[in-house]
């Protein structure tokens, strides 16, 4: 039931691909696999976010990459976390709220 899907954090989305496949008319649908979800972390921002987070990535010399989670909050809170680790990079108090996602521009 979607109650309990809710409660493990267990996502299907094979039963609504498969019936969008089916009512376009397609033969046959791909079977989408089963998602495991799980809290890696939490942020807190005061207010609830409307909007989708900004991920920025940076690739490091050494080949590696980091990737940074930049989302806004309706009490004006902006937050730039590491998405590895959940540790907080930079945070600011704007001086009113964030209803959109944030962007990147080119310094400089």
């Amino acid at each position: 039931s979607p109650a309990s899907a809710a409660a493990d954090h267990t996502a299907s989305p094979c039963s609504a691909a498969e019936s969008a496949t089916t009512n376009a008319g397609s033969a046959a649908a791909t079977p989408l696999p089963s998602l495991r979800l799980r809290e890696a972390w939490t942020c807190c921002l005061d207010k609830c976010v409307d909007a989708s987070p900004l991920l920025l990535c940076r690739h490091q010399r050494e080949g590696g990459r980091s990737v940074a989670v930049v989302v806004g909050s309706h009490a004006g809170t902006v937050c730039a976390t590491d998405l590895a680790s959940g540790a907080i990079m930079w945070r600011t108090r704007l001086p009113t709220r964030v209803e959109a996602s944030c962007c990147a521009a080119a310094a400089g």
